[in-house]
């Protein structure tokens, strides 16, 4: 998992404020966002669910804790579970407006810790949590993609640990995620993408983002490979999905976080040694090329590419040149002073 006390290059501070004052007096607008002040220090539980929950009350699961270990991303709903708990549609924009509007004045860090503190105090997807807290998780992601910062792959999302059996949040959950990879290629790559089904063609070819087509291909009972394939998603845009990517695309993600203790294990007493010039901040500034470069198999091009897809970086066109030799040199000295010196396979 990638340390986001960092993200951006700057520590989170530990009271941060997400969204700075509401008006106690608007008191609608106090409701809709009172969990995006409260989710940084204190979840606040008392949230008015949406009118369009279930009716039958007694069917919403109590929140269970997932012990089973499972591959990367979020899983897609099979044929076999029973979808009546993802009857629920996809919030209108006039329903997500006062959310929207609140976060395209927040600093990207706050975005960031604010989903990063509440996933960490609710790991476990209930109906419930989801749906009280929905609006506000799937602006946060929204908001983020208009922005084309942090790609949503390396979003600190909740995870759901299994394949099958799932509850209601955690099939809830799916099919918002994979709106959310869905908005983010609309945003960030409409004109490499075309579905392969006609009724679908319009995700990518219109001016406005068509929210409810997307919930109408999340729900598809297709396997996770079929729906890239009907999406002709290319490969290393794979990369930066969370749930829309082939499992050797997800396996890489996974084997290059698991190279990064040691790298920084080894960062860490280099850093020690006498003379050494390394600085905390360089220890942790070399672990993001490392990381980027990792992904990119080796590839200083790409690097420089994904350091703006995990971690934010925006270079103008006359620093990407400048940026890849580099990288190019940043090769060299992972292998001259840590030995590194393959990045294809696992380290």
């Amino acid at each position: 998992m990638i340390d986001y006390e960092f993200l951006l290059h700057g520590p989170i501070p530990s009271g941060i404020s997400c969204g700075g004052d509401n008006s106690k007096k608007d008191a609608e607008f106090e409701r809709d966002l009172s969990e995006l002040e409260e989710w940084a220090e204190n979840f606040h539980e008392d949230v008015e669910i949406s009118e369009s929950k279930p009716s039958k009350a007694d069917s919403i699961p109590s929140e269970e804790i997932v012990k089973e270990e499972c591959v990367e991303g979020i899983p897609i709903p099979s044929s076999s579970d029973d979808q009546s708990s993802t009857s629920i549609s996809f919030p209108s924009i006039e329903e997500l407006e006062p959310a929207l509007s609140k976060l395209r004045s927040t600093s990207d860090k706050k975005l960031l810790s604010t989903i990063k503190r509440y996933n960490e105090r609710h790991p476990s997807p209930s109906f419930l949590s989801h749906v009280r807290s929905r609006n506000t998780f799937l602006a946060i992601n929204i908001v983020l993609n208009e922005r084309a910062i942090i790609a949503s792959a390396f979003r600190p999302f909740r995870k759901v640990n299994k394949h099958s059996g799932l509850s209601d949040g955690e099939k809830l959950l799916s099919v918002d995620t994979q709106i959310i990879d869905l908005h983010y290629l609309f945003e960030n790559y409409k004109d490499q993408i075309s579905p392969t089904d006609e009724k679908y063609k319009p995700l990518f070819n219109s001016e406005v983002f068509d929210f409810d087509l997307a919930d109408k291909f999340a729900r598809e009972v297709w396997s996770v490979d079929h729906k890239i394939l009907s999406l002709n998603i290319p490969e290393n845009v794979e990369m930066e999905l969370r749930v829309y990517s082939q499992v050797h695309v997800r396996d890489h993600r996974r084997n290059t976080e698991k190279t990064i203790p040691n790298v920084k294990k080894k960062l860490i007493e280099l850093k020690a040694t006498p003379h050494s010039r390394l600085t905390e901040e360089n220890v942790y500034n070399r672990l993001d090329q490392y990381r980027c470069l990792k992904l990119a198999k080796g590839s200083p091009s790409e690097a420089v590419r994904l350091m703006g897809v995990v971690y934010g970086y925006k270079y103008g066109e006359d620093e990407i040149s400048a940026q890849k030799k580099a990288f190019t040199g940043h090769k060299k000295w992972f292998n001259d002073r840590l030995g590194i010196s393959t990045w294809k396979k696992k380290d």
